[in-house]
Formats: structure tokens, sequence, C-alpha cells
């Protein structure tokens, strides 16, 4: 996924539901553009925002529908979310 407001204050996110940054969505707009020419059959995307966003930008570019898989959440990190690094 693009940054998130997160990533840029080193912030641990874990299963947080966290946003892209303006600097995330331009990540996965760039991103959509180099793996569309790709052709992918198939995207699949946790259904935390920032991957979810991410992934959508990509099947927007190409055509094709986003599948959600809660298992493709990052780990749990319990009382470490939300904590800086």
């Amino acid at each position: 996924h693009g940054q998130t407001e997160y990533n840029a204050g080193s912030r641990m996110q874990g299963q947080l539901d966290t946003d892209l940054s303006d600097l995330g969505r331009e990540q996965a707009a760039s991103a959509a553009e180099v793996l569309a020419k790709r052709q992918p059959l198939l995207i699949i995307s946790s259904d935390l925002r920032r991957a979810l966003d991410t992934a959508v930008s990509l099947g927007d570019r190409c055509g094709q529908p986003v599948s959600i898989d809660t298992r493709l959440r990052e780990t749990h990190l319990g009382d470490w979310q939300g904590m800086t690094h």
C-alpha cells in the first residue's frame, strides 16, 4: 500500500484502519499505472482502507474488480498499535 499518515509519523499500524496520505494516494496511482501494464487477472486486498484504496486504484486502472480477504490484514500489534518507533 501507499504511505499513510501513520507511516509518515513513524507510528505502528498493525490492524488499525488508517487512510493513505496525499503522498500515499500518489504512490498508489503511480503503482497502478505500472502494474496495470502487467494485465492482472485477479486483485485481492485486505479490508483495511490503506490496502483497499491502493488495490482499487489498480482495479480502476485495469478494469478489474478487487476481491477482499481479511486474512491479508497486517499482524495485530496489540498495545504497540499507534505507538511511535
